[in-house]
């Protein structure tokens, strides 16, 4: 499961702080607070480690016309 964009990989780093308790939670959204409870250890650093180089900033989100 490796990340879809640089913005993703990211996330997943502060997210993956929180839970090794390197960083208070309260620093941080509470989109990545509830992350570090609710997913697990692993699947947070499958996230985190992705290599960034080759990913978007952003992924693109399809439009309705390009999903039919």
């Amino acid at each position: 499961m490796p990340a879809k964009s640089k913005q993703q990989q990211k996330f997943m780093g502060i997210v993956r702080a929180i839970q090794k308790g390197e960083a208070p939670a309260g620093k941080f959204s509470k989109a990545a607070q509830k992350a570090a409870k609710s997913m697990k250890k692993g699947s947070v650093k499958k996230y985190a480690k992705t290599k960034h180089d080759d990913l978007p900033v952003k992924k693109e989100s399809l439009s309705k016309s390009q999903i039919k």
